[in-house]
């Protein structure tokens, strides 16, 4: 009898221990799978490059800079009239990720340049975003750009 019971808590612990390892790892994946669509996002938006935001972007995605709101369409031609003759490099830098379910947010600092013909300008933001886990896809829904003190 105490054998029985000893082995249905060794295979509950055993199973229960399963479920906390699968767990542990999906989150880990999803924070590494965030970081690399936070990456992939600022490449896209140095390039101007549209087909990656849109895949990296819900269809509901919102870009809060300088005071300005602007929807998925609005972005793509607002970066399209900066970088027309100009560049721009940017990098997500130490992101803090939370994930929760199907949503997730985080805040990081960005770094990089803009330059034209005649300048270079420094690059110092602050950015958070809230991403959507949509069929088993993590898109950026949300993000608020700020420049840091340091501008």
């Amino acid at each position: 009898m105490v054998s029985i019971k000893f082995n249905r808590i060794l295979i509950c612990g055993l199973f229960l221990s399963q479920i906390a390892f699968l767990s542990c790892n999906s989150t880990g994946n999803d924070q590494s799978t965030i970081e690399t669509n936070l990456v992939n996002f600022s490449a896209a938006l140095a390039k101007a490059d549209t087909a990656s935001l849109r895949n990296l972007c819900s269809t509901n995605f919102v870009l809060i800079d300088e005071g300005k709101i602007f929807d998925l369409q609005q972005l793509f031609a607002y970066i399209k009239t900066a970088l027309d003759s100009n560049t721009m490099t940017r990098k997500p830098n130490d992101p803090k990720i939370t994930v929760r379910d199907k949503a997730a947010w985080a805040y990081y600092s960005v770094s990089g340049e803009f330059k034209t013909k005649t300048q270079t300008v420094p690059l110092s933001l602050l950015e958070s975003v809230v991403l959507d886990k949509v069929d088993g896809v993590w898109k950026i829904a949300q993000v608020t750009t700020m420049p840091t003190g340091s501008q």
